[in-house]
C-alpha cells in the first residue's frame, strides 16, 4: 500500500486502490483474537473497522482526504505497531512513535457497525 502513497492521490484509480487495499486490510486484521486486537489497538480497533465499513457499504460517501490523511498518518502507525508486536525490526525511515505527531486513527467517533462518523465533513 505504501507504493500507492508515491502515486498522484488526486487520481481516482489510485484512491480506489488504497481503499481497496485498505479495507482489505483492516477485514485481514479482523481475523486476529479479540486481545491481540485490543492490546495493538485499543480503541481505535472500532475506528479502524468503522473506515472498512464506510469503504465497503458507502464507498460513494468516503471522502478523498480522509483516505490520503489516513495513507500518509495512520497507516504508518498501524504497520509500526504490528511489526513491534511481531518482533519484526522498522522499516528505514520509519518514525519512532514519539515522532508520529498524528493520532493512529482519526478521533472521530465511528460507529462500529454502520461506519458512521459524528464528523460528517471527514467521511
Amino acid at each position: 500500500m505504501q507504493s500507492h502513497a508515491e502515486q498522484d492521490l488526486n487520481d481516482q484509480l489510485v484512491i480506489d486502490a488504497v481503499c481497496m487495499r485498505l479495507s482489505a486490510g483492516i477485514e485481514a486484521l479482523a481475523a486476529l483474537d479479540p486481545t491481540e486486537l485490543q492490546s495493538l489497538f485499543g480503541a481505535d480497533w472500532s475506528l479502524m473497522w468503522g473506515m472498512r465499513n464506510r469503504i465497503a457499504h458507502g464507498y460513494l460517501l468516503v471522502d478523498p482526504t480522509v483516505i490520503r490523511a489516513t495513507l500518509t498518518h495512520d497507516v504508518p502507525t498501524i504497520v509500526r505497531r504490528i511489526r513491534r508486536t511481531l518482533g519484526i525490526a522498522p522499516i528505514d525511515g520509519d518514525r519512532t512513535e514519539e515522532q508520529a505527531s498524528e493520532p493512529a486513527v482519526s478521533r472521530a467517533k465511528v460507529d462500529p457497525i454502520t461506519g458512521v462518523s459524528d464528523e460528517v465533513d471527514r467521511f
